[in-house]
């Protein structure tokens, strides 16, 4: 007797049309509508973990079934989010906050997994963090070697149970050039399907379980990095998505790894903006904002996405603690008088286009305050170094100061090294050489981070938006200094808390924000500080996501 029910992803009357067995408890339907769901039965994972004790290498709690080869254990909390992967059937969102160690999180279900389920594997992260996972898993997984991606020329060896790629380097192999999109659209061809390199090809169709790291950065529903992920993902039996910050902007980013992890569930874009998020149409298309309603998002996502806080499972880890550094700028200089005429010009324009809100507004007052924002940073540089020069002379410690344009930083970097160079001779101090992250080193930042631990280096110099992510700097450095502010908060919280406040902190981890009297600091702090607080209260899922994105605080900026 045929049965038929509705469809989980339309609502449609359907059937099942045929059922294709994927493991031992891991099953597809496939449905007449077109649609599919998976049926998972979950294995028994009471017995997972047998010897929780004290660890006195570690310190605390520890999970001691297995090690890695470095003697690290599992911690407690982590063995949950590894059972929760496992109950999942190995679908599932670490959205874990930074620091908490998502990585071996995601690492330990393939090391519990039957072999056949598992591998192969793919793993698709930043570029930054290609070497890391590679440590990592050849640490906790040793029989298992992976093999990094590192150029488009690179042979995929179909052999090896794991390759790592970079978010780029696998949408160049999964989607069309520009060249031939541009020959495209002049001739008037339709588009083509992509042709996939054959050892690339191979890969790809074999792997098993794919492995996202931050996947926020999949938030464009359209874009061609989400399009080859997706091409990827599809009717792979496993996914493991990880971020600390899953939503940076608003819900609607979160729908594409949700389509990715659970496309029975959030099947359609425009069906999770009309039922999910707060949206409305702003005369250039809907504007959406948060979630509807954040609890019962909660609860339809309980089975599969799992986030914790820092002072939930780790409440011993040392605090964070902030304070200002306020910088006067001699009204009288050239520099600021250049500033004010600036200043003035934005002023004008603002005042030209009668609260008009277009994308072109937008795009045009943001240059004024990106230029204004890089002349506040260079107008903050000298007493940046006076801040540096006491710090070194009157503590033991290191200092990390992240920066945002490369103007402020070359001149920062280029004053500091004379400043040390006199500490040195003068005082008979031996401060090592200034440190550098920047985007053009940052492959070899575990290195730098190293040398800054050990060596007699104790100044780094760090660009906030590529340091911010997939680096851990607990073990060299405790302390940091936020030149200039950033317009996203999400940005500099992964940057100045999530590298610094992780596992193996042992310090209090201090803030000093550089802050510019009569600048556009004077607006940037008190904005950005609200909407720190605003996103920490989404995150911990008191409220909902409000128009805290980038857009948002610059407009607020200039009504300002």
């Amino acid at each position: 007797m045929i049965t038929k029910f509705n469809c989980p992803s339309c609502q449609k009357p359907t059937e099942i049309k045929f059922t294709k067995t994927i493991t031992e408890n891991i099953k597809l339907e496939f449905f007449t509508c077109g649609h599919s769901r998976r049926i998972v039965t979950p294995k028994r994972i009471e017995e997972t973990f047998r010897d929780i004790s004290f660890c006195e290498l570690h310190n605390t709690m520890c999970i001691k079934d297995f090690s890695s080869l470095s003697r690290k254990h599992l911690m407690v909390f982590q063995g949950e989010a590894v059972k929760f992967i496992l109950k999942s059937g190995m679908r599932a969102l670490i959205t874990d906050k930074m620091g908490l160690g998502k990585t071996v999180e995601a690492i330990i279900p393939l090391k519990l997994s039957k072999e056949a389920d598992a591998f192969p594997v793919l793993v698709v992260c930043k570029s930054i963090a290609k070497i890391n996972w590679f440590r990592e898993l050849l640490d906790w997984i040793p029989g298992k070697v992976p093999q990094i991606v590192d150029k488009y020329s690179d042979i995929w060896f179909e052999e090896l149970p794991i390759h790592i790629v970079s978010y780029d380097m696998l949408r160049s192999h999964t989607t069309r050039g520009k060249e031939e999109r541009e020959a495209d659209y002049y001739w008037g061809h339709k588009s083509k399907e992509v042709k996939i390199r054959e050892d690339v090809k191979k890969v790809l169709d074999n792997v098993k379980t794919i492995i996202l790291d931050e996947f926020h950065h999949f938030g464009n529903n359209t874009s061609q990095r989400t399009n080859a992920i997706k091409s990827v993902v599809k009717e792979k039996p496993f996914f493991i998505g990880l971020s600390g910050t899953p939503v940076r902007n608003n819900a609607a980013e979160y729908f594409p790894t949700l389509n990715m992890v659970k496309p029975e569930i959030f099947h359609t874009y425009e069906r999770f903006i009309r039922e999910d998020c707060n949206s409305y149409s702003s005369g250039w298309g809907y504007k959406v904002g948060g979630l509807k309603n954040p609890a019962e998002f909660k609860e339809k996502t309980k089975d599969f996405i799992l986030g914790r806080e820092l002072d939930d499972v780790l409440p011993d880890l040392p605090p964070v603690r902030r304070s200002n550094s306020f910088v006067e700028v001699d009204p009288t200089s050239p520099e600021m008088k250049i500033y004010n005429e600036q200043w003035k010009d934005l002023v004008r324009f603002y005042d030209s286009v009668n609260g008009k809100k277009s994308f072109d507004v937008y795009g045009q007052i943001l240059q004024r305050l990106n230029i204004l924002r890089q002349m506040t940073g260079l107008l903050k540089v000298n007493a940046t170094v006076d801040f540096i020069e006491e710090f070194l002379s009157s503590t033991d410690r290191k200092l990390t100061i992240f920066v945002h344009h490369h103007k402020t930083r070359d001149l920062l970097k280029d004053k500091l090294e004379k400043s040390i160079h006199l500490m040195n001779k003068d005082l008979g101090m031996n401060i090592g050489k200034v440190l550098m992250i920047t985007s053009e080193n940052k492959d070899k930042a575990d290195d730098i981070l190293k040398e800054l631990e050990t060596s007699k280096s104790r100044v780094l110099i760090a660009g906030t938006l590529v340091a911010g992510q997939s680096i851990n700097m607990q073990f060299a450095c405790a302390d940091c200094l936020l030149l200039e502010r950033q317009w996203n908060p999400p940005n500099e919280e992964q940057a100045i808390v999530g590298r610094f406040r992780r596992i193996g902190q042992k310090l209090v981890v201090n803030i000093t924000y550089m802050l510019a009297i009569s600048t556009i600091d004077d607006y940037f702090v008190d904005l950005v500080e609200s909407k720190r607080q605003i996103i920490s209260e989404i995150d911990r899922g008191i409220k909902s996501i409000s128009d805290w994105n980038e857009s948002g605080i610059v407009m607020e900026l200039a009504e300002v």
